[in-house]
């Protein structure tokens, strides 16, 4: 497989959607775990290097300084957040307000888990904002009923394709592909404008 398809096939599922995909390709039985096991475990070791999406250090700034709460609520386990939040030097930010796909019954594109890392926040869902980048969790967001700023810095999707996703046009969604664009989307005042 591309990276491509890797993305389009994985991005924004959790752990138990990868194995049950795995698992559609292996046959012997318990194959799919052992192969999830090796694979978190080298996966962990590589995003011990991943740096954070250029500008999103300052819209998380912007936030702290306005008083605007936020969290993470992923799709992946909170060993792999400690690991990617830690390694892009934002971790600080966001603990103890990290919520995960393991901590409700059903992951993205159902909305549990925005509804309740909402609640365990304090606000109701169309109090909340969401900052997406994968597909499911934009339809998650939309099933919430929270709107939701979907981060596309590459199309990785035909127009065809987009056409088939009914949400699209929804009123909760709205693309964006750099950090100064959700700044402004956000409301957020930069500097003297504070």
């Amino acid at each position: 497989m591309t990276e491509a398809q890797v993305q389009r096939l994985f991005r924004g599922c959790s752990a138990a959607m990868c194995i049950e995909k795995i698992a559609q390709w292996l046959t012997a039985p318990g194959e799919a775990d052992v192969f999830w096991q090796t694979m978190q475990a080298e996966t962990l070791l590589a995003l011990q290097s991943v740096k954070p999406i250029e500008g999103v250090i300052s819209v998380l700034e912007l936030l702290q300084g306005q008083q605007q709460p936020f969290c993470v609520a992923s799709a992946g386990d909170l060993t792999k957040m400690h690991t990617t939040l830690g390694a892009a030097g934002v971790l600080e930010k966001f603990t103890p307000r990290l919520f995960s796909a393991t901590q409700v019954k059903r992951s993205k594109p159902a909305p549990d888990l925005f509804i309740s890392a909402a609640q365990a926040m304090g606000f109701e869902p169309a109090q909340c904002v969401v900052i997406e980048d994968s597909l499911l969790g934009v339809q998650a967001a939309v099933a919430a009923g929270m709107p939701v700023y979907w981060y596309v810095a590459q199309r990785e999707m035909s127009a065809a394709e987009l056409a088939q996703i009914t949400f699209i046009d929804s009123e909760l969604v709205c693309e964006f592909s750099n950090m100064d664009e959700l700044v402004t989307l956000l409301g957020l005042k930069r500097g003297q404008d504070n």
